[in-house]
């Protein structure tokens, strides 16, 4: 079993890696994919419950970010 060192220096290459954008395509593709599930889904939690439709998109924008910084892949936060 390999040893990972998980150093600050190599936590800092790894992220700068994952922000270099490689194909502005794939960038846009991957940003509006799970748009279509997405929205319907904050758009009726807010109408029906009172969700605070501000916080929610700028935490989801926030979550997105630090996910793909860091494993370089953005995670989807809907539920499918």
């Amino acid at each position: 079993m390999p040893t990972t060192s998980n150093s600050p220096a190599e936590i800092m290459d790894k992220v700068k890696n994952n922000l270099v954008l490689r194909s502005k395509w794939a960038e846009v593709n991957g940003a509006m994919g799970d748009l279509g599930t997405y929205i319907p889904i904050v758009l009726a939690l807010a109408l029906a419950k009172d969700l605070d439709l501000g916080t929610t998109l700028i935490f989801t924008g926030v979550y997105n970010i630090v996910t793909g910084a860091i494993y370089g892949v953005p995670m989807p936060v809907q539920p499918m």
